[in-house]
């Protein structure tokens, strides 16, 4: 068996990569359920030994990377970590590089957090990067069926037929897990292993359910699926499977996991989605995949947009782009390769691209023409960039909308349910000035604005409280911390 040298240490999320120098750090990341109604966010890094310096110290030649990590909520310091990794060599110039790998856990409440990266070459100074980026930890459900984030490793064995000492950082549930934070797949690999983890099957489904692995490519486009019944036996279940991926040409691809159930006659579906790469010498790009989106591109009505339409179309979009969407858009700087970002949002949102149609753009553009129509006021006729049209294109229609009139006591304010989010949850809106425009002052949803003296405060028409404190600009939330 080919032996790996692994490293203990730590970092973050999917698709983040810090370059600055000679540092380069590839970090990945994947939620999972914990106990006491937390998560457990588990961190993945990986860089190659010969990116540090590596002076003689006690007849070895000794690297040092400080990594400090700040997990911040909108109000405090969360959790913070720093530590120093050594890594010592005989020689100072080894070749090949030895890519090294580690992870650590945090234990996150859900909710919306702000992370801070740095990392430095002790032997350095100059040599240093830093990142920042959002974070959702999201509610795993003590009565409902849940799902993990998707692991992308590098291998995956039984510890108890392992023949190699792994880190004791990669074990969990029998198992040595040690994974993959560049996500990128190829050369020798023909299969991509998968770890994945399933709450509450034996309570919600105990006669089983689908799993389907799903594989897409870079526009969304189904390439493969690879459908399994699985028994529920407990709520605790581990999934791991090796995928095939030698068949696939270079380029960027998407992993789904998708379950359905009951298995008699799947009525509810959850699933998960992680982005990798495929870097295949012998299967280069498929240039018919190219030649396809620029043909579709150029007969789209993104490729006719004015710049002004394109910024726009983007902030009507970002209201549902998660965040590596909307770090993408804003490192772009040419007029095409934004009509292009567009042109993939809506592409990869398309519930069936088998019709000319995009239907979730249909619908998505339905929810601001009835926003513009319902929510406007004075002279601000796009209702869409109201708050009430905000929470109607991220979260749909509400299932249940209370308006309450405004009288000589109380001023005019509307209460919207949603049952089917985060266990059901409400948004409360208050006609601060009286003309129409119905501010944001609460609601349930983890990463929103919460206020649980909301209508004391507000609702009372003599309340002689102004607006001094939430009056913002009705676009903060396209840049402030509370976007998801």
């Amino acid at each position: 068996m080919k032996k790996y040298l692994f490293i203990l240490v730590v970092l973050i999320l999917s698709f983040v990569k810090l370059e600055s120098k000679n540092l380069s750090f590839s970090i990945d990341g994947a939620l999972f359920k914990s106990g006491s109604g937390k998560a457990s966010w588990e961190m993945f890094y990986s860089f190659p030994d010969n990116m540090l310096n590596y002076p003689l110290k006690d007849s070895k030649y000794t690297g040092e990377l400080y990594i400090k990590v700040k997990i911040k909520s909108p109000v405090i310091i969360e959790a913070q970590k720093e530590w120093i990794v050594t890594y010592s060599k005989d020689k100072p110039d080894k070749t090949p590089p030895i890519n090294l790998v580690g992870q650590k856990s945090f234990l996150l409440s859900p909710g919306q957090y702000i992370v801070e990266i740095s990392i430095k070459d002790m032997n350095d100074s100059s040599s240093k990067a830093d990142s920042k980026f959002n974070l959702i930890v999201r509610n795993f459900s003590e009565n409902k069926m849940g799902i993990s984030d998707l692991e992308l490793a590098q291998v995956i064995e039984n510890s108890a037929s392992t023949t190699f000492q792994w880190n004791q950082a990669f074990y969990k549930n029998q198992l040595y897990v040690v994974p993959n934070p560049s996500l990128f797949f190829g050369g020798n690999s023909a299969v991509m292993p998968v770890y994945l983890e399933i709450y509450n099957a034996q309570d919600v489904c105990p006669t089983g359910f689908l799993l389907e692995y799903k594989i897409f490519d870079a526009v969304k486009r189904e390439i493969t699926a690879i459908p399994r019944k699985l028994q529920a036996v407990n709520n605790g279940l581990i999934e791991t499977d090796n995928i095939p991926i030698d068949v696939l040409p270079t380029g960027t691809y998407f992993l789904q996991a998708l379950i359905s159930f009951p298995i008699e006659n799947p009525t509810d579906t959850i699933s998960t989605l992680k982005k990798f790469y495929i870097n295949n010498p012998e299967n280069p790009p498929d240039l018919n995949l190219s030649f396809m989106e620029n043909a579709t591109f150029e007969k789209s009505e993104f490729a006719t947009l004015t710049p002004e339409q394109t910024e726009t179309e983007y902030i009507k979009a970002k209201y549902i782009a998660n965040p590596d969407e909307i770090e993408e858009y804003e490192r772009l700087s040419t007029l095409e390769a934004k009509q292009r970002f567009l042109f993939r949002f809506w592409l990869g949102r398309d519930t069936d691209t088998t019709t000319i149609i995009n239907e979730r753009l249909l619908q998505y553009r339905e929810l601001i023409r009835y926003a513009n129509i319902n929510f406007s006021y004075g002279k601000m006729k796009d209702g869409w960039r109201t708050e009430r049209g905000r929470i109607l294109l991220k979260y749909g229609q509400p299932s249940q909308r209370d308006q309450k009139a405004a009288d000589k006591q109380l001023r005019a304010y509307e209460t919207w349910f949603y049952p089917n989010y985060q266990g059901g949850v409400y948004f409360y809106f208050v006609d601060m000035q009286g003309y129409g425009n119905f501010r944001l002052v609460s609601s349930t949803v983890y990463g929103e604005l919460r206020n649980d003296n909301w209508y004391q405060q507000y609702v009372p028409s003599h309340n002689s409280e102004d607006w001094k404190n939430t009056n913002q600009d009705p676009n903060q939330y396209q840049n402030n911390e509370f976007i998801k």
